[in-house]
């Protein structure tokens, strides 16, 4: 599966809110998704045991490598009101970086 195809299907089983949390407490890593809630401990500490129930009915037994979800947290830190460079900081990535994501984000929602 391609990652843009992975993302399509992890934001539409978690929702954007919560593929978002999930690439913010375990994005660029691999994590195993196991087959119980109590096993899934760190997952449903991190993000709670509903995100966690969803990610296990559909993805497990399984390692899945998070994504990062740079635009898409770009997309959220700036609507949160913080500035390029605070996102840019938080997200590991240049301003301009941030700026492209903003742009694209702005391109894609007025044709």
């Amino acid at each position: 599966m391609r990652e843009g195809e992975f993302i399509d299907e992890l934001i539409e089983v978690l929702g954007e809110d919560g593929a978002i949390d999930l690439a913010e407490a375990f994005g660029g890593t691999r994590l195993y998704v196991a087959t119980s809630v109590k096993a899934n401990r760190k997952i449903v500490k991190a993000m709670g045991e509903d995100v966690a129930t969803a990610l296990m009915e559909r993805f497990s037994p399984c390692v899945i490598k998070v994504p990062l979800l740079r635009e898409q947290r770009a997309i959220r830190y700036s609507e949160q009101g913080l500035s390029c460079a605070q996102i840019a900081s938080r997200l590991v990535m240049t301003e301009r970086g941030v700026q492209r994501a903003l742009k694209k984000h702005r391109e894609h929602q007025n044709p």
